[in-house]
């Protein structure tokens, strides 16, 4: 038996990188989800960001990152999500793991990716590897039926939950408390439209969102847009445009999974034609509350029991975003995987902030299983 050695894929690798991945967590991924993730150019033939440890032509370890472009108020930059941590049990206990991320980080280093992102309920192991945990995500939650709570805690399950007497009182109880808030009046200058593809205008809306409130966050571009929600195999994503007056002012991304709605991704930024409007202002919390509304419209219309969001980091936008969700009858639920943050040390200026605080992050930020 040879020694582990290390190299980075290749797209021809899709198929036993993603016979591992199956293998290891008993899941039946496609070879066209595995892709998706690690290939969005189908027709590169050189390597990815993908390290793999192999062993007589088996693959029994693997470590990558997908390539996401971040914007900040200098304009774009290159990031990248962790993604793929494994080991097989025959190589446990042999420090593989430090070991695929130190190949990694000569790969952000060599391609001059400001950072490495995720979030996991084991940080711990990252912190040893280089990464900070600086703060949490958390929840934000609008009940609909009473089985919401029951529903909520089997998120990730394959099967039906079957509801304790607890988790039902506590369904009743959410309910009736979300029900007494009575959310604000629709604003007829506020309208909604499905996309059924990525807006020409969706650059200039991140430039502008940016702009606006501060800090990074993703580039919503028109490339990323169609990648990440219209072409996502593994959950069929409804893309919204927000206008205020027929002015593209905002989008949001919504999906469906479980009986539960998700609120994938939101921004809303200034009118093109406003340049005196900041972003935190009346138009913005009208723009939101047209939002809650169609999101409650849609989990009624599709017998849901209630909805799903995240309140990623402590930027403004996030703050606002949870104001107007809490006045709409939703709850923050301060609970959530450490969000692991490794910041790339060799280049002279990093643009990733430390403060996730600056950092505006939604469900948009996940490997997109559930939207």
């Amino acid at each position: 038996m040879s020694d582990p050695r290390f190299r980075l894929a290749t797209p021809a690798d899709g198929p036993k990188c993603n016979d591992f991945h199956n293998r290891v967590y008993g899941k039946t991924r496609p070879l066209d989800g595995w892709a998706w993730e690690f290939c969005k150019d189908r027709d590169a033939e050189g390597p990815l960001p993908f390290v793999l440890i192999e062993q007589d032509g088996q693959v029994l370890g693997t470590q990558a990152y997908i390539p996401i472009e971040f914007i900040d108020q200098d304009g774009v930059f290159p990031t990248g999500k962790s993604e793929e941590t494994l080991v097989d049990a025959s190589l446990r206990g042999q420090g593989m793991f430090p070991k695929l991320y130190e190949h990694l980080f000569q790969v952000c280093e060599a391609r001059q990716v400001h950072g490495l992102w995720g979030f996991t309920p084991a940080g711990k192991a990252f912190r040893k590897v280089g990464f900070e945990t600086p703060s949490k995500v958390s929840q934000l939650l609008k009940p609909l039926k009473s089985d919401f709570v029951a529903r909520a805690l089997a998120a990730s399950s394959e099967t039906e939950p079957a509801p304790s007497l607890k988790n039902r009182l506590l369904g009743l109880a959410a309910l009736a408390a979300s029900k007494a808030r009575v959310p604000g009046t629709a604003d007829s200058q506020i309208t909604i439209e499905p996309l059924t593809k990525a807006p020409e205008w969706a650059g200039d809306l991140s430039r502008r969102f940016v702009a606006a409130w501060g800090g990074t966050t993703l580039h919503r571009s028109k490339a990323y847009l169609q990648w990440r929600f219209l072409a996502n195999p593994y959950a069929e994503c409804a893309l919204w445009g927000v206008y205020d007056g027929g002015a593209p002012v905002g989008l949001f991304a919504s999906s469906l999974h479980g009986k539960l709605v998700y609120l994938v991704d939101v921004i809303i930024a200034p009118s093109p034609s406003d340049t005196g409007d900041t972003g935190d202002s009346a138009r913005t919390e009208r723009a939101l509350d047209a939002m809650f509304h169609k999101l409650e419209a849609l989990g009624k219309q599709a017998g849901a029991s209630g909805i799903r969001g995240w309140h990623g980091s402590d930027h403004p936008f996030s703050a606002k975003v949870a104001a107007r969700a809490k006045a709409a009858g939703w709850f923050h639920f301060k609970k959530g995987h450490e969000i692991v943050l490794w910041r790339n040390g060799a280049l002279g200026a990093n643009r990733l902030p430390a403060n996730t605080g600056e950092i505006y992050i939604t469900r948009a930020f996940t490997e997109g299983h559930l939207g």
